[in-house]
């Protein structure tokens, strides 16, 4: 049915039998359906939403199909998803008076990201990419010829992915081989077990009855792109659609920037906070890649187009999806005016030309919510259900779930829900997603024992977690000491009667600090004279609910700080003095708020052994565990000064859902390379077959040293590149 055509039925007001394939099994589609019957001037007839069968080819998929549209006379396929652009393409090829929709070549073009570099990005530079074919023999050494051309760091991707999984930074050939070995474990399964990724055994039958395949060979394998890494500040999404060839813009958003991770970029607001100079080159590469489509035979659809914005203000193409983005869609309904994009797609499909909006002045943000790769535990144990009940009257908030609550999240599998929010400004909608996050998300990182409450459940949680760790005894995680390992021997040696706690299980709730800084503060006592030792800066991590973890010397305070800091801490050991403290080490750890106060953090009554070996090199003198011996033996320490040096510490945690064993994360053979760098000392304090339990994640602790901070952190970057085979599981990373 051609659009004149089309555009006679509806002024005849015949009704359409709409086709969606693709719809996934967990979610409620009525508020789509209720979408397209208002859609105005289009009246509608039957909605069918298609799911997929466990196990069933593309190509036996693409045959149901065009039996539901001979038993019901289909008149529109709206493809939603990307995997469903390139059926959408066929069927209408198969009923070409029947459906509007793009050419199957075209669709395939914006699919496969191997041949949309080639093909539709005009500032491709296929020298710098490389593609390895996960069938061939010699796939080893395919792998470690292409590293030879390609930088690392690196993307590996999959070449038929979508919502950002199937995506991977590599930085040495061993990352590279393990993202081989999970991307083989994926397409062993079916498609319906990821619902994201494609593998070539469930798409090739359908690719050899639709496609040249003389011109697109490697669609037949299963294959990874290789292609190198870019550290962008920025990433864009740019949307149009195609009306009987005529490109029509619609809008730009801005993705949210996650620093730290090695994927940075994921969800999006709107209005964009681009300057128009910038977004009117955005839309003159929109104009030449959906150009390239176009020639290719695109049309009457949608298009989705990703960019990344460097430093220098390059533009580069990401990818391409040849349909209308789901999770922009939230965000048009507030920022845009006129029929939402899936009713534009609808008057597509029937030969009706769209009005492109205009700004309503309202924001929204969209974020995915995904749960990190090792997790495998049920959905229902991410959500909290009756906040997701109490949410459905917030006007300002929409969720959607797109698995059920007794799924269980599997590798490729891991998005489980799509949060929208509204405000009048990005911020207002970036402090209500906040909000949502704490009522619906129970748990999140933690460091050892420490965690981060928003709400009640979230207490629930942690007292439920507390519980099982107690249940163990303090082998199993070494870090925290219960109740019932500590009640005989404080029953011995302590008045109980003025501390009653302590033969309890206890769990301290207070006020949670956004601290910019965290500093530790460390002397001794001699004969209860105090003795001042070092300050040295706490590492700082933003986005973790923990946001500190290493230590870095010298301090880079300035001097009246570090006098307040020796202040305080003089009456902080004055106390503990009082109490009968004497001839020990003191570690104090406090904040320092964005006012300037300081606040107490803990208290310990020893050295720490992580700053000791940045005391090594940056303090004169003895070492504390030799100054501690002394202080055993009656001998005065003598203050030390500094040397010039600087010096990081960092341990090595993984997250606290990761479960395989210590082996599996550490490259062996680069530990015993390291063991001969002066500026490098590595500790392990796991055996490699141990596995990792709830409260026993550290594994190893990281010294480097070297002329400035600067160089010791970029020491410490190198040498985390170097060890850690699987560096997406660690709890803190160098982006």
């Amino acid at each position: 049915m051609g659009s004149q055509t089309m555009g006679i039925a509806y002024a005849n007001k015949q009704p359409v039998t709409i086709l969606v394939p693709f719809c996934k099994k967990a979610v409620d589609y009525s508020t789509t359906e209720n979408l397209l019957r208002s859609c105005k001037g289009i009246p509608v007839g039957k909605v069918i939403f298609s799911h997929l069968q466990e196990g069933e080819s593309l190509l036996d998929y693409f045959y149901r199909l065009k039996e539901v549209i001979d038993d019901n006379h289909v008149n529109v396929v709206l493809a939603l998803f990307d995997v469903a652009t390139l059926v959408q393409s066929a069927l209408s090829r198969e009923f070409p008076n029947q459906l509007e929709g793009p050419s199957v070549e075209s669709s395939f073009l914006a699919y496969h990201k191997v041949y949309t570099s080639q093909c539709l990005d005009p500032d491709s530079e296929s020298s710098a990419h490389g593609v390895l074919d996960l069938d061939s023999p010699t796939l080893p050494e395919d792998a470690a010829t292409l590293l030879k051309r390609v930088e690392l760091p690196a993307f590996a991707k999959v070449p038929c992915g979508d919502a950002s999984q199937g995506v991977w930074k590599i930085s040495s050939a061993s990352q590279l081989t393990d993202v081989l070995e999970k991307m083989g474990r994926i397409n062993e399964g079916h498609f319906s077990q990821n619902e994201h990724i494609s593998n070539a055994t469930f798409m090739r039958d359908f690719i050899l009855k639709v496609l040249d395949v003389d011109h697109y060979p490697m669609v037949l394998r299963n294959t990874i792109i290789v292609e190198p890494y870019i550290d962008a500040p920025a990433k864009v999404n740019v949307d149009g659609c195609v009306y009987n060839k005529e490109i029509i813009h619609w809008a730009i958003s801005d993705s949210l920037h996650w620093p730290g991770h090695d994927i940075p970029f994921q969800g999006s607001y709107m209005p964009s906070a681009l300057p128009d100079a910038v977004q009117r080159r955005l839309w003159g590469g929109f104009d030449k890649v959906v150009g390239r489509m176009v020639d290719h035979g695109f049309n009457n659809q949608f298009v989705h187009v990703e960019y990344f914005i460097l430093a220098d203000g390059q533009i580069k193409l990401i990818e391409v999806n040849g349909r209308i983005s789901g999770n922009l869609s939230g965000l048009y309904a507030a920022c845009l005016s006129g029929p939402l994009p899936l009713q534009v797609l609808l008057g597509l499909c029937c030969g009706v030309r769209p009005v492109p909006p205009v700004p309503t002045g309202r924001a929204a943000l969209n974020l995915p919510l995904q749960v990190r790769g090792g997790y495998t535990g049920k959905v229902g144990d991410m959500v909290n259900k009756s906040e997701l009940e109490i949410l459905k009257k917030d006007p300002d908030v929409k969720i959607t779930m797109v698995m059920y609550f007794d799924e269980v999240f599997l590798p490729g599998k891991i998005e489980f829900a799509k949060v929208w929010t509204y405000g009048a400004t990005p911020d207002d909608a970036k402090k209500k997603c906040r909000e949502v996050m704490q009522h619906v998300v129970p748990c999140g990182d933690a460091s050892q024992g420490v965690w981060k409450i928003s709400s009640a459940s979230q207490l629930t949680d942690v007292l439920e977690e507390i519980g099982r760790i107690n249940e163990g005894h303090y082998s199993q995680n070494e870090h925290i000491s219960n109740a019932t390992f500590m009640r005989d021997f404080i029953l011995k040696v302590l008045d109980v009667d003025h501390y009653p706690m302590v033969l309890r299980n206890t769990v301290i709730v207070e006020p949670y600090i956004d601290a910019p800084a965290k500093v530790n503060v460390d002397g001794c006592v001699y004969n209860k004279e105090i003795i001042h030792w070092a300050i040295s800066d706490s590492l700082h991590w933003p986005g973790h609910d923990i946001p500190f973890q290493g230590s870095y010397m010298p301090s880079a305070l300035q001097d009246a700080v570090q006098r307040r800091l020796w202040g305080g801490f003089d009456k902080v050991v004055g106390r503990m003095v009082d109490h009968g403290f004497n001839n020990q080490f003191v570690h104090v750890e406090y904040f320092i708020l964005a006012d300037g106060q300081i606040k107490l953090i803990e208290v310990n009554g020893r050295i720490s052994g992580n700053l000791s070996g940045l005391y090594a090199a940056c303090l004169s003198g003895p070492l504390p565990l030799q100054v501690l011996l002394g202080l055993c033996c009656g001998v005065r320490p003598v203050p030390p000064v500094p040397t010039g040096r600087a010096a990081l510490n960092l341990p090595l945690l993984v997250r606290g859902d990761y479960t395989a064993k210590v082996g599996d994360m550490v490259n062996k053979s680069e530990l015993e390379i390291l063991k001969k760098d002066p500026d490098v000392k590595i500790t392990m304090v796991m055996y490699f077959d141990e596995e990792f339990l709830p409260g026993k994640t550290v594994f190893a602790k990281v010294w480097t040293y070297g002329s400035t901070p600067d160089d010791a952190k970029k020491k410490c970057m190198e040498v985390v590149q170097r060890v850690v085979k699987k560096p997406e599981h660690l709890m803190f990373n160098f982006p």
